[in-house]
């Protein structure tokens, strides 16, 4: 399968069905077309079948490894919950006499990865951090007569026996690998404890990167006895190689320059005297400027006293000596000048003695007696060379005449081969293409006719949930209003009738009073007293109900617009749930439209290839047929449109749906 682009990895396109348009086949008659375009089809349905599959087998066996571990942590725990309840696993007798096994051992020993995984689940599980301390034995009965155990059971218990059987050992963690070891053999620094290779890795580290040096655990630097102890020999020859080397402060130290070695050479391989340094390696150095060694009489730039010792040599005349190049001054006789290493120069012209000029001239005489005897060698060499190419030239030109005429007959008929072929599938390619674009045509005419359909349901949907909630709308304001003039004609027959029970009260008040002062000095002021008091309680309790009748007017008109509220949050969250339906549809609309583009993209590149490989095959399976036929006399009388009538008709059977069979 390939790599599917970004709008792939948002569409999974294999779980729709290939569009209609790819069955769409107007006007054609080609049976190899036909072929072509149902095999690519079904070629492609067959690779997305085939990593379904594969996914299947794939989960099937991250599940299966899944209840693998899950089973063997339930053994562990039924093993220990036996073990605490003094039951051994296995008291049946077996059928046979067997030795004593310890199985989970030797899955740690086949891998030991797994058997730390494992043992961190146990600690997790049971408290227990030793996979050999907590396995059950498998032993058989104590009734049947021990059997001496065989050479492979002593070797397995060699390997997996616990140090000491009565008492686990003690275990610690080592601080890198977080594994579980035992003491005694976890290496102790000042604050934690590793274990053997951790350590050593920690040591290789502080010397492979100076910012880690000394060796330290938590900013504490590690005794050099710890480190001496634990650490093996080449590794202690390396410490020590590193102590003498970081002792040293950087800007003293001096370091090879060349690229490819860069080895620190130590104090005693470097010369105060010369300024030039030898690593290991044999390089030499100038320790003044640190860089590879100035040849010799060449002074360091950095070097002030030789510098300054050769302005005053300059202007004094004095000469150096061409092999050890120390400083020779000419105070009296010849200008010839012996060194005191023995060598010998002018002193005027700087040349060496004569006697090594007469000696190298002799040598060079020699030289060229030699190279003369060599040409003569090499002339009479290329003179036989030179006679053997032309014989094999005229020997090849035959040769090349004979085949000429062969390839002449042979590229005849192929050339015609190749035409008929050329013609044939530049045919098919065409038809093909036209193919393609008809049905890329069908395949967006139908998306369009989709979308719109699409769009006008959504309009539809959308008009008429506005007009459903614009109806219940008026429904809910003609309700509210209803029920509030309801509520008003009953406030209103209620106050009419209190006013008129408050009147009935007040003039049956005053005829008892009447009755009660009309012969008493004083009354009439009393009953206008009486009366007023008992008027000002009614109008307190007229102003009483007014409140409360306000009150609750506002109470009502409050829920009265709650519910309009509610309605119309109840009405928008309607639209919103509308909207996201077709939102939702048309996401699926467009996705279904992608996954059928890319149906289409990937069986036009099937057709395509499928078509690439019928005219491979034929090209070659011709060519190999009419290989023989250049040798016959009638190879230019054959009917090549019968040929090809039969090709075709053996390519068209080749085709299956799976591909191609050979």
């Amino acid at each position: 399968m390939e790599r599917h682009s970004s709008v792939d990895e948002e569409v999974d396109w294999t779980q729709y069905d290939p569009p209609e348009a790819l069955n769409k086949l107007p006007s054609i008659s080609s049976e190899t077309i036909i072929a072509v375009v149902q095999s690519a089809l079904e070629n492609v349905r067959n690779q997305i079948e085939a990593e379904r599959q594969r996914r299947i087998e794939v989960e099937a066996d991250i599940k299966e490894e899944a209840e693998a571990e899950a089973a063997a942590v339930a053994d562990f725990e039924a093993s220990e919950a036996a073990k605490r309840k003094g039951k051994e696993p296995d008291s049946s007798p077996p059928a046979e006499p067997k030795p004593v096994l310890i199985e989970k051992p030797v899955q740690q020993l086949e891998a030991t990865k797994r058997a730390s995984r494992l043992s961190r689940i146990l600690k997790r599980v049971r408290g227990s951090s030793d996979p050999k301390g907590d396995i059950v034995l498998l032993t058989t009965r104590p009734d049947v007569p021990n059997l001496p155990p065989t050479p492979f059971t002593k070797q397995i218990y060699k390997h997996l026996k616990p140090n000491n059987p009565t008492s686990p050992e003690a275990e610690v963690e080592c601080v890198s690998c977080l594994d579980d070891i035992p003491v005694k053999s976890g290496i102790k620094t000042v604050c934690h404890t590793y274990c053997k290779s951790c350590f050593i890795r920690l040591i290789e580290a502080s010397l492979s990167n100076e910012t880690q040096w000394p060796p330290k655990c938590c900013l504490n630097p590690i005794p050099f006895r710890t480190i001496t102890k634990h650490i093996p020999s080449s590794l202690l020859k390396s410490y020590r190689a590193k102590e003498e080397e970081y002792g040293i402060p950087v800007e003293d130290r001096l370091y090879c320059p060349e690229p490819d070695c860069g080895l620190w050479i130590r104090p005693g391989h470097q010369d105060p005297a010369t300024k030039r340094a030898v690593c290991r390696s044999s390089h030499v150095v100038c320790t003044l400027c640190r860089a590879p060694a100035h040849p010799r009489g060449e002074t360091c730039a950095l070097d002030r006293d030789t510098v300054l010792a050769d302005q005053l040599a300059e202007e004094e005349g004095w000469r150096r000596c061409g092999k050890c190049f120390i400083l020779v001054e000419h105070t009296d006789a010849c200008q010839h000048m012996r060194c005191r290493c023995g060598y010998e120069f002018c002193y005027v012209c700087d040349r060496a003695a004569r006697r090594r000029e007469m000696r190298t001239r002799e040598e060079e005489e020699e030289l060229d007696e030699i190279r003369e005897a060599l040409k003569l060698v090499a002339a009479f060499e290329a003179e036989e060379e030179r006679k053997e190419k032309v014989w094999q030239e005229e020997m090849r030109k035959k040769r090349e005449e004979r085949s000429r005429r062969e390839r002449e007959e042979r590229v005849k008929k192929e050339a015609a081969r190749q035409r008929m072929l050329d013609k044939k599938y530049a045919e098919l390619k065409t038809k093909l293409a036209k193919l393609d674009e008809l049905q890329r045509m069908v395949l967006t005419y139908t998306h369009d006719r989709e979308m719109d359909e699409t769009a006008a349901g959504a309009t539809r949907e959308r008009l008429t949930l506005t007009k459903k909630q614009e109806r219940e709308k008026l429904e809910l304001r003609e309700a509210t209003t209803t029920k509030l003039a309801n509520w008003m004609k009953e406030r209103e027959l209620e106050y009419i009738a209190r006013v008129a029970l408050e009147k009935q009260i007040e003039d049956a008040y005053e005829i008892v009073l009447r009755a009660f002062w009309t012969d008493i000095v004083g009354g009439q002021k009393e009953i206008r007293l009486a009366m007023q008091a008992l008027m000002r309680k009614n109008d307190t309790r007229m102003d009483t109900w007014e409140a409360a009748k306000d009150c609750e007017l506002e109470k009502i008109k409050y829920l009265l617009e709650d519910e309009i509220a509610i309605q119309s949050e109840l009405m928008i969250t309607s639209k919103q749930r509308l909207g996201d339906k077709l939102a939702a549809e048309g996401v699926e609309v467009g996705r279904k439209h992608r996954a059928e583009v890319r149906w289409f993209e990937l069986v036009a590149a099937e057709r395509t290839r499928l078509l690439a490989e019928v005219e491979m095959v034929e090209r070659e399976n011709g060519a190999e047929g009419s290989s023989g036929e250049g040798q016959s006399d009638e190879g230019d009388d054959l009917d090549y449109e019968a040929w090809f009538d039969c090709r075709e008709t053996a390519v068209v059977a080749a085709i299956t749906p799976g591909g191609w069979v050979e």
